[in-house]
């Protein structure tokens, strides 16, 4: 049987996980990082997969670019590229270590505080100030709430003790408030 299994313990991810990339890997990822940024102002993250049996031996790992579009306060991403970067970098994965797809027997995934904007079909919203749907992830670092944040730590509502006595602005509530009221 093989797995898709998180890192051995939830401090792990997502430093000590990056660790078992190889040094080619990581000369890779700084290029692709370093000349997008250079040619278009444009940063970009990285999905990392990693493929594992049972007893937790690397069997494949591979990593796939996804695009950040940063505008002052603004952040944000496409789901369609975060998808496609799943499916690319599972497929290359799998590939590495001669899986076929019918032997994976569980996916994981870890994000992060993020914000997907789409329509009652699905298809992608824009949540841009270029009104561009392909932008519909409001990425956790954006910080265009903080005044709404303020706001709803100033009510001082008993909901707050849930999220540790207040809220961020990269907490989606502030960017409802933002974006709709």
């Amino acid at each position: 049987m093989v797995q898709l299994r998180p890192a051995k313990k939830p401090n792990e991810w997502p430093c000590r996980m990056l660790l078992p990339l190889q040094r080619l890997e990581w000369k890779a990822l700084r290029q692709a990082f370093s000349s997008s940024r250079q040619r278009n102002k444009t940063l970009w993250n990285f999905l990392l997969n990693r493929l594992f049996d049972e007893k937790g031996k690397l069997l494949g790992s591979s990593s796939s670019p996804i695009q950040i579009w940063k505008d002052g306060a603004f952040v944000e991403q496409s789901s369609t590229d975060i998808w496609l970067a799943i499916c690319a970098a599972v497929k290359a994965a799998c590939s590495q270590a001669k899986v076929t797809p019918t032997e994976v027997r569980s996916l994981g995934f870890a994000t992060t505080c993020s914000l997907v904007a789409v329509d009652v079909d699905s298809a992608p919203v824009s949540v841009s100030l270029a009104d561009n749907s392909r932008r519909n992830v409001i990425v956790w670092m954006d910080h265009i709430a903080l005044e709404q944040a303020e706001r709803i730590n100033s009510s001082n509502s008993p909901v707050l003790q849930y999220c540790g006595g207040a809220v961020s602005p990269e907490m989606q509530p502030p960017k409802f408030l933002f974006w709709f009221f």
